[in-house]
């Protein structure tokens, strides 16, 4: 898979016609080099894919190496030499099922995209060079998952679940490296909320220290909120990105994203299921009218309602597409408001008393 790099640029400051000459001159140099028995065609916008029957990762990855280097020799007027990102897969070493080749090759180049260039080349990635936990393969991946809109109902990625449902996890580096991916997966199929998984957990440790909770616990807490979102992976893009109010069935499929979370991905894997509490219920309700539950006052557990103050925190004060972030006093004034109703009386009045030490950086 070839992905043309800054065409949108191209077409936006040089026109289409710049656009369509960078387009050409890629085909027209994969078309030359390419066997007979190939095939190429475009895959998207910018994108074009090539078959290559009988040929086997090495010749592949050697052959796009061939091809980037006659790019690279294409000057256009006012663009420069002609770059592309390349991602490789193949059938059956990577994927013996074709939706799942064509995802795998799409992964890699988006990979090789955020690689970008070494000595004027590109980076050409295979699926069989990354591990899929590193931060830029997960996040490939969720982009890929972005792309990919449905049309109803909860669609829940396969692929990405079966990773998280059958990798062994050995130690806490182990489980750190998995959630840090995790969260960045999520931030980067909702780019409105990019980073609440990271301040959301960075709040809630804060928080749980200053209950005086141990050690352990606040450990506990940092990571469950950095997985507090996970189940937002299966929430259709139609609603996990509409930029206004959702209406009454899109808000019905949002409030399934804790169960999603807690059942689907982390239920399955013996070493994530600690997180569950926090993942299910960080959107109960002390008064008993949130969800998925219906939990009330000390039956929602302790360290679901830390995160859930924290989640609340950290969506007041940041930028919406509908709207600006609040001040912090006003943010505060609303958790106070809610104090007793939405969320733990005690936890709130902790949490304002350390709010301005947090950083305002949203």
């Amino acid at each position: 898979m070839f992905d043309v790099n800054n065409i949108t640029k191209i077409n936006r400051e040089l026109g289409h016609a710049k656009g369509d000459e960078v387009i050409k001159i890629i085909a027209d140099k994969v078309k030359q080099n390419i066997k007979n028995t190939d095939s190429a065609g475009r895959y998207g916008g910018d994108e074009i894919a090539v078959i290559m029957p009988e040929t086997d990762t090495k010749n592949a990855k050697y052959m796009a190496e061939y091809i980037t280097y006659c790019l690279s020799c294409c000057f256009v007027d006012d663009v420069g030499p002609v770059k592309v990102s390349v991602g490789v897969a193949t059938y059956p070493d990577c994927a013996q099922d074709q939706e799942k080749l064509l995802l795998l090759a799409e992964q890699a180049m988006y990979i090789s995209q955020a690689k970008g260039y070494k000595e004027g080349m590109s980076a050409i990635i295979s699926t069989e060079d990354f591990n899929f936990w590193d931060d830029v393969a997960v996040n490939s991946f969720a982009e890929i998952l972005a792309k990919r809109h449905f049309e109803n109902g909860i669609n829940f990625e396969d692929e990405l679940v079966k990773k998280i449902n059958n990798v062994d996890i050995l130690n806490h580096n182990n489980l750190m490296e998995m959630v840090t991916s995790l969260a960045g997966a999520i931030d980067a199929k909702d780019p409105y909320t990019k980073g609440h998984s990271t301040s959301v957990s960075r709040y809630s440790e804060a928080l749980a220290r200053a209950v005086h909770l141990p050690e352990a616990e606040v450990e506990r807490i940092k990571i469950g909120a950095m997985l507090h979102d996970i189940g937002k992976i299966g929430i259709p893009e139609n609603v996990l990105k509409k930029p206004g109010k959702l209406n009454d069935e899109e808000w019905q499929i949002m409030k399934q994203h804790p169960t999603i979370g807690a059942e689907k991905v982390l239920a399955p894997n013996e070493a994530l299921r600690e997180f569950i509490p926090i993942v299910k219920h960080h959107h109960e309700r002390l008064d008993g009218s949130g969800y998925p539950d219906n939990l009330k006052g000390e039956d929602i557990p302790l360290e679901a309602r830390i995160v859930s103050v924290a989640d609340a925190y950290h969506a007041l004060v940041s930028d919406r597409p509908y709207r600006k972030g609040m001040p912090i006093e006003k943010a505060c004034a609303i958790l106070q408001e809610g104090a007793g109703v939405q969320w733990d009386s005690d936890l709130v009045r902790a949490f304002i008393a350390i709010a301005p030490s947090l950083t305002t950086k949203v």
